[in-house]
């Protein structure tokens, strides 16, 4: 991930996924992007950029010569140089957004024709290897007694691994490094994650293998929230994960296998729209939510549970609706939940955020709907034990559709 830092303590340098474009021809091929060092350097009172490979460099002229900045998605990580002669775009890609900014000064600085500190420059045969030996964005401490104690952390730390060295409490300087992305720290004797990991614009979180017995609420706008794409937790003992757990809305992989987990959150479950796989094995879990069905090409794990065996009976329905059932019924046909959102109580809103669409009209439920037990819907993207097969949670909005249900239940099967 790309990251800006002084090398030796004075020159600046981007290290990163970059890649190096023809920006003529629309049609071109183009190169995948690699790992990489962009750096600068003066000579003869003009400005250039030297991208360094592992088996090659590039060398584009700045100054005069900057055509374009593509600067639009900066805050997502994204920025592109286009450059006249040659013409060519060097495209940089999931960097961090603080750094990038600063890049870009750095480059505007050099379009208007305005003079550079020296401290940014680099000297112009700056080797691969001796650009990688001075990178601090990475840090993997195998034994324990080189586990950062009175040095601190790089505040360019991207990737933080620190497995299986017993640790027994999260490191409080984490909450400092706004740049970390990757942080696993398996295999040691954590029982508690704090609130402040939330600050952590972290995109992979790996914390299988500890004695968590719990997990904290995470709001919908914090840097976590909005980045968090991968996380283990498997291993732990979590009984139950906070109602908000799916406010981490860009996730593509949870692992909350062997955790003896009760129940599984639903509140905004059917909204993680990138959820391509779910291991939930080895848990306590008697049935699965509806909002699994929306996800049906995510790759659903659920070996060893303990599913409620499917019958066909209906529970007996109430013959007058309360009033808070018909108030519900109707906000949550009219109403959109991002709209409810800005206008409920959180603890009110995360029950309206629970996917409850009735299996005989299709609508929408209130907040007491009638709820059935359906066989889970076969796919290929299901792994589940053959003589334990998962049930899930279905409803019924009101009594038209209860009795619909039980004249012919065989018609509205889940497919």
């Amino acid at each position: 991930m790309p990251s800006i830092y002084p090398l030796g303590g004075q020159n600046m340098r981007l290290a990163g996924s970059i890649g190096v474009y023809d920006s003529l021809s629309e049609t071109g091929i183009r190169m995948r992007s690699k790992n990489g060092f962009l750096t600068l350097y003066s000579e003869s009172q003009k400005v250039f950029m030297k991208v360094t490979f592992r088996d090659s460099t590039k060398v584009l002229k700045l100054t005069d010569n900057i055509k374009k900045l593509f600067t639009r998605n900066v805050k997502s990580g994204c920025l592109t140089i286009r450059v006249e002669v040659p013409a060519k775009d060097v495209m940089i890609q999931e960097g961090v957004p603080e750094e990038l900014c600063e890049f870009v000064k750095i480059l505007e600085t050099i379009y208007s024709n305005q003079p550079l500190p020296e401290r940014i420059f680099t000297p112009k045969d700056v080797s691969f290897a001796l650009l990688k030996a001075s990178d601090r964005s990475k840090l993997h401490v195998a034994r324990r007694q080189d586990y950062p104690v009175g040095t601190g952390f790089s505040p360019r730390l991207r990737e933080f691994i620190a497995r299986n060295l017993k640790l027994r409490s999260f490191d409080s300087r984490l909450h400092a490094l706004t740049g970390l992305r990757f942080l696993d720290l398996g295999g040691n004797l954590i029982k508690h994650v704090p609130e402040e990991i939330q600050s952590l614009g972290l995109v992979k979180l790996v914390l299988d293998n500890n004695k968590i017995d719990s997990w904290p609420s995470v709001q919908l706008d914090s840097p976590l929230a909005r980045a968090l794409e991968s996380i283990d937790l498997s291993f732990n003992t979590i009984e139950w994960l906070p109602d908000d757990f799916w406010n981490m809305e860009n996730i593509v992989s949870a692992n909350l296998s062997h955790l003896g987990l009760r129940g599984l959150p639903v509140s905004r479950l059917h909204l993680i729209k990138r959820l391509t796989e779910l291991q939930i094995n080895s848990n306590r879990l008697t049935s699965l939510p509806f909002a699994l069905v929306v996800h049906r090409n995510c790759r659903l794990s659920v070996m060893d549970n303990v599913f409620t065996e499917v019958k066909v009976e209906l529970p007996a329905i109430s013959s007058v609706p309360t009033l808070q059932g018909c108030a519900s019924l109707t906000c949550a046909r009219k109403f959109s939940v991002s709209f409810l959102m800005d206008r409920l109580p959180w603890h009110l809103y995360i029950r309206f955020a629970v996917l409850r669409t009735c299996i005989c009209c299709r609508s929408q439920c209130g907040l007491e709907p009638t709820r059935l037990l359906l066989q889970f819907p076969q796919t290929c993207h299901l792994c589940a034990d053959r003589d334990n097969y998962p049930c899930i949670i279905a409803y019924l909005c009101g009594p038209l559709c209860y009795y619909k249900f039980k004249s012919k239940p065989w018609r509205y099967e889940l497919g």
